[in-house]
Order: C-alpha cells, then structure tokens, then sequence
C-alpha cells in the first residue's frame, strides 16, 4: 500500500493510491499515561475531549510549529489512524509513505519525523519538503508560495529545477487563535479556550474594512467566574489578524527581493499562491495583493496532499522531486 500524508500541526491529512484521501482529522491524541502509554482518542473524538480530561488521561498535541514534539504520541495516534484505513493488522501490510516535512526542519527533525512513521507500522518512508509538494499542483516552471498553516508560514519560491529559497516562520493559525484568546481577556475580562478562538476566527475573521459581521461570545469572567456572553465585531479583532499577516508580508517581501530576475518577471506577470488553512480568510488576498503588488491566486484546500498524491502515484516524478531536493 502506497500512501500520501500531510502531518500538520492542527490536522492529519491521509491519502491512499488508487482510492483517494481517507482521513483528515485534528493532530491531537488522548493518552492513558500508566505503566503502558495507551491511545484513548485521537483526531475529532480527542478534540472534543479539550478540557475534559482527568486524572492519568492527557491531551496531546504531538506536532508544533511543524515540527514532531511528542514522537511517541505521534506514533501511537498515527498508528491508530493507520488502523482505520486498513484490513486487519498494519504489520499484515507493507505501507510506504510519502510524508511532507516543514521546509525549515532540521536533518535530526526529519530523522525524528521518518522514525515516528516506522514506528507506527510503516515499513518505508520518503519525506518531501513541503513547497515541491506544492508545486506539484501549479503548471508554471516558477512559482512562489505562501502557505499559511496552523503553526507556521512557509514562504518558498521554486523553480523547475527546486527550491530557489524558502523560509518558515512560527507564525500560523494557531498564533492568531492565541491571540484571539488574549484579546478577550484583556479588554473584555472573558475567559475562553482556543476552540472558541478558532470558531470566532473562522466565523468573523476578516481584512475586508467594511466588514461588519458579529458572533456571540460565551465564557468566563475572570474576575468572578460567573458565565458572561458577549457580542463581537469583525473590527475588534482585525487589527491582531492584520499584525500578523504583515508581519508574514515582510518575509514574503524579502524573499521576493532574493529571487533571480526571471523568476521575478514571472511573478509579476502570474502573482503568488496562497495555500493553508488561513489562506481563506476573508479579504486576505486582497489584502496580499495591495500590499505587495502582485496577483494573488488561492490554491484549494487539499493542494499539499494533492501533491504529495501525485509523488506518491508516480515514482519518476517522485524521484525527480527528490533530485530537486538534493541539488
């Protein structure tokens, strides 16, 4: 069984050749931590366990900022996955994956990466760095990236031949939740978790100025614990979004200042891609665009698996793929 995987910060995203993508759950794992370290939940039933669990039971988050932080979690919940995508037992089955890695890794982070796939029953494991697994998708020779994830921003510009020059930063989904969450409870003394955050972000996060869209906020005072309501407006937290994604633009910009003259006459005439889960926010490529000066196209949801599909379907391309990654 040949199989494609994307192991994010936030979610797993799993594709079989010759079938298509199984799973796409959250990177998250409820462990029974005793004598023997047991998977108890994983993906969207360990999501609904966040602040829930008790006792020896512990909510893990095993990947951050991109990179593997709980290797052993890792395993058990990859594992697990596995275990729902095949018949019988994973050591009945030969499994090789091709696994996307933040272009930023270190060699120890990407032997720590292939270890936790062998670990979790995979008998072969070929990792790519994560920008020539986007460019699998684009029809252009030369492309430039911006792939805004939950942990991290990956900003690369690569050419027919690889990587021209690429850069990761921590800065993602998950920092402008954290950031949502502070807001609260500076200004209006409430108490939420990242869960809320999220949704709040996902319901009014917007760049659009004439955006006047609302949400309900339910938690905690944290003066007095009592359960407060409030209502939100998309301007309250426009300014946190748009902190952090200038500070990606100015990344963004210096990478751009490095590229060769003729991959710059490329992005001038066909712009930039946007991919990662942030990449929908309301008005961001507009704001992109404006801000830089280029077109800016947003690649569908599931561009990085796609890719990785097609390395995973096709051995030369995979192989190339991987001499481009040596050069």
């Amino acid at each position: 069984m040949i199989i494609a995987v994307d192991l994010g910060t936030s979610n797993t995203t799993i594709y079989v050749k010759g079938v298509g993508v199984v799973l796409s759950e959250p990177t998250m794992a409820v462990v029974h931590c005793g004598k023997k370290t047991e998977i108890r939940f994983t993906g969207n039933s360990a999501k609904k366990m966040i602040g829930k669990t008790t006792g020896s039971s512990v909510l893990y988050s095993p990947v951050e900022d991109g990179i593997v932080v709980k290797p052993d979690v890792a395993s058990l919940m990859l594992k697990d996955y596995f275990s729902r995508i095949v018949d019988g037992s994973i050591i009945k089955h030969r499994i090789r994956a091709v696994v996307s890695v933040n272009c930023g890794a270190s060699l120890a982070e990407r032997k720590m990466l292939e270890n936790v796939f062998l670990n979790a029953g995979v008998s072969d494991v070929v990792i790519v760095d994560s920008p020539l697994a986007l460019k699998q998708v684009v029809p252009e020779n030369n492309a430039f990236f911006v792939d805004i994830g939950g942990g991290t921003t990956e900003v690369s510009a690569v050419s027919k031949i690889g990587i021209i020059h690429a850069y990761s930063l921590n800065i993602g989904g998950n920092t402008i939740d954290d950031a949502i969450v502070n807001l609260l409870s500076e200004r209006f003394m409430l108490k939420i978790g990242k869960v809320t955050a999220e949704k709040i972000k996902l319901s009014i996060g917007s760049l659009y100025e004439n955006d006047i869209s609302t949400v309900t906020v339910s938690g905690r005072n944290i003066i007095n614990g009592a359960p407060i309501s409030i209502e939100l407006n998309a301007s309250d937290i426009r300014p946190l979004i748009k902190s952090h994604i200038d500070k990606i633009l100015e990344v963004v910009a210096a990478v751009i200042n490095l590229v060769p003259p003729e991959m710059a006459g490329d992005m001038a005439g066909k712009g930039i891609y946007l991919a990662g889960g942030c990449s929908k926010l309301a008005g961001l490529s507009e704001y992109v665009s404006g801000a830089l000066k280029l077109n800016v196209e947003i690649l569908e949801q599931n561009s990085l698996i796609n890719g990785l599909s097609f390395l995973a379907s096709d051995r030369n391309r995979l192989n190339e793929a991987l001499n481009m990654e040596n050069l």
